[in-house]
């Protein structure tokens, strides 16, 4: 309808701009000739009627005057209405002063509709039409009524011929023009026709082929949804299945009927499930926001398959929009990421174990005695790392033979083997592992029948795994594993977890190894030097008590010479006298002192409380003579009272302050100062 409107408007302004311009010029030029025509019948024709034509000729000669001063301007729809109005004002002037309904003036007025239609409007034309009807009935009134003065009045032949023949070849311009312009606009319409005609054939062409490409594409997509191994699937905003892809069907063994009528709930497993309601409540908030139209959350799940077990899907999720923008549902891509969920399994339990290992490592190489340590490692690889039987056997890298083994029963438990003494030459398996540092050597064999709930296909496997335990270039110990009673097969985390903890269990057994003949070198020497000792003691006793019968002598002779010879001596002579006799004295002391020492290792301590400032001063009164003719300086400090031994004790102090004396001689003044921290 709007398109028709545009059309017509469009043929309007045509017609204004070509066709109105030929009527006003033909219109105008056949006025202007009536006109003149008129006037020249009027002043140059004296028969009677033409005389009531000199008003209208003047009229006609002035309006067609003004319309044709408007079509040399240009102002064409003024000149438009100017025609109709003007026309029919003088074909009412004369009717009215003519003979009325009879007249020509009156019969000008189909000519007025005809311009009325085709210059103004359509309806305008109609308006025209009615109004003349009306004029026409009040003229035959006023006629009956005696007011058209003129109306019995004949009109010139000529003139009635003349203004007819005007109106003739008016319509017949307008009538050829109007023709011509409906002639134009039918070949036009059969032109658009033949053009859109034309246009719906490349149109139905087009679209046929787009309908091809789309049936292609959405067959190439299909294609490809059905036979891609991701899961591609929508829901609505209740979380209910509204498509998903047939690669579901493989991936958890379900129908496609099936899936479509199972809710998250038996989807997913309980705890994937509560986490996509979490995510659920975090996104639909901001759903609505067009910065997050694009957003796509990446989700690790785990899903349910028909047969109870579960797998681990990454999926890809964001929401559905309309034209509008507004959220319809989600959208969701899934990959199966097993795989990489084992692989990361294994990495956590290789570090767990890595942990493991190296706490144990650490507990074993702590013992110190090579029993306790041997049995740590037994217990370590058995409970600890998880093998059924586990045996150990000691390596002599001097003499190649084996030897103390720990071996396991029947049940894994540990026997004694300590007869056990082989050539590692007589087991060429153990002989190559030794010869290997972390070398490994695994057996496995079949059983000889199969297990009453197996059949040949999954019959268990019994695998027996062979490594030596180093201490840096050297082997120490064999270690043997198997699975003879789980019959569970080795992973390669328990084998890689048994490798590092054998170099563990290497350096603790050198180290216990080390620390037993440690001690037993220990033993040896604590034995020798207590015979040294005895020998020593043996040998001070006797040089004491030959050295005290000299210092006896001494004493006494000097003695004599003191009390007889007194007054042949000056003072020098008895100062030396006094010299001799206070050293032989002090020998005495010292070979006292020596014996004394000789029995500390056989005499048992008696604490008691010590008054140690009393007995630094007892001791000090026992240097009284070395501190004749010297310079000394004696600063006795604040000494706490203590719980020793009394001759013990008396004897440290007597020979830190024999060494104090002794070694400040060469000092002058000196000073010796005694006191507590």
């Amino acid at each position: 309808m709007k398109s028709s409107t545009s059309s017509t408007h469009a043929m309007d302004q045509e017609f204004w701009r070509g066709d109105l311009q030929k009527i006003l010029q033909a219109s105008v030029y056949f006025s202007l000739g009536v006109g003149l025509l008129t006037l020249g019948g009027v002043y140059l024709i004296h028969a009677p009627g033409w005389e009531r034509l000199q008003t209208v000729s003047w009229l006609i000669l002035g309006v067609s005057v003004g319309l044709w001063l408007l079509f040399k301007r240009g102002y064409l729809r003024a000149a438009a209405y100017g025609m109709v109005l003007g026309y029919a004002g003088i074909a009412v002037y004369g009717a009215w002063y003519g003979i009325g309904v009879r007249g020509t003036a009156y019969a000008a007025f189909p000519v007025m509709v005809i311009y009325a239609a085709v210059l103004l409007h359509r309806r305008a034309g109609y308006l025209v039409a009615g109004t003349a009807a009306l004029f026409g009935l009040g003229l035959v009134w006023a006629n009956q009524a005696g007011w058209l003065v003129n109306a019995a009045r004949p009109m010139a032949e000529m003139a009635v011929w003349a203004n007819v023949s005007t109106y003739f070849f008016t319509v017949a311009v307008i009538l050829d023009i109007v023709l011509r312009h409906i002639d134009s606009a039918l070949r036009r319409q059969a032109c658009a026709e033949e053009a859109l005609r034309k246009l719906n054939i490349e149109l139905e062409q087009r679209i046929e082929e787009r309908t091809a490409q789309l049936a292609e594409s959405e067959a190439h997509y299909r294609l490809i949804t059905e036979n891609a191994n991701d899961v591609i699937w929508t829901m609505d905003l209740n979380l209910n299945i509204t498509y998903i892809s047939p690669s579901a069907a493989r991936a958890r063994g379900y129908m496609l009927e099936e899936i479509m009528e199972q809710s998250l709930t038996e989807i997913l497993t309980p705890a994937s499930h509560q986490y996509v309601l979490q995510v659920w409540a975090e996104e639909l908030p901001t759903a609505q926001l067009r910065e997050n139209s694009d957003n796509f959350r990446l989700l690790e799940l785990e899903f349910v398959r028909k047969d109870g077990s579960t797998y681990w899907s990454e999926v890809k999720v964001g929401f559905l929009r309309d034209e509008k923008g507004d959220v319809m549902g989600l959208l969701g891509v899934g990959r199966n990421i097993d795989q990489r969920k084992q692989a990361e399994l294994r990495d956590r339990q290789r570090r767990e174990m890595l942990e493991k290992v190296i706490a144990l490592g650490q507990t074993v190489t702590q013992y110190t005695n090579l029993q306790n340590c041997l049995h740590q490692i037994h217990h370590s690889i058995k409970h600890e790392l998880g093998f059924d039987r586990v045996g150990l056997v000691l390596y002599d890298s001097d003499t190649h033979q084996l030897h103390d083994a720990l071996a396991p029963d029947q049940v894994g438990e540990i026997e004694d083997s300590s007869w056990y003494l082989r050539a590692i030459t007589e087991h060429e398996t153990w002989n190559a592992v030794m010869k290997t540092p972390k070398g490994l050597n695994i057996i496995e064999e079949l059983p000889p029948t199969p297990l009453p709930t197996s059949d040949a296909k999954t019959r268990p496997m019994r695998q027996h795994a062979t490594l030596a335990a180093w201490a840096g270039d050297k082997p120490v110990a064999l270690i043997a594993v198997d699975n003879a009673l789980s019959r569970l097969p080795f992973t390669e985390e328990k084998l890689d977890a048994l490798k590092l903890f054998a170099g563990y269990a290497g350096l603790a057994i050198e180290n216990a190894r080390w620390n037993d003949s440690l001690e037993q070198r220990i033993v040896e020497r604590t034995a020798e030097l207590q015979e040294a000792n005895r020998e020593l003691q043996d040998f001070t006793y006797t040089i004491a008590h030959d050295l005290r019968a000299p210092a006896r002598a001494m004493i006494g002779f000097s003695r004599l010479l003191q009390e007889e010879y007194t007054g042949q001596l000056d003072a020098n002579g008895q100062h030396y006298l006094y010299r001799v006799n206070y050293g032989a004295r002090r020998i005495g002391q010292m070979i006292d002192e020596l014996l004394a020492f000789t029995r500390l290792g056989r005499q048992t301590l008696l604490k008691e409380a010590v008054n140690m400032f009393a007995l630094v001063h007892q001791v000090l009164e026992e240097f009284e003579p070395e501190r004749v003719g010297r310079q000394i300086e004696l600063v006795v400090g604040n000494l706490p009272d203590e719980q020793a031994d009394p001759e013990m004790v008396e004897q440290v102090w007597r020979h830190l302050l024999d060494n104090a004396f002794k070694f400040t001689r060469q000092v002058s003044p000196a000073r010796i100062e005694i006191g507590a921290l």
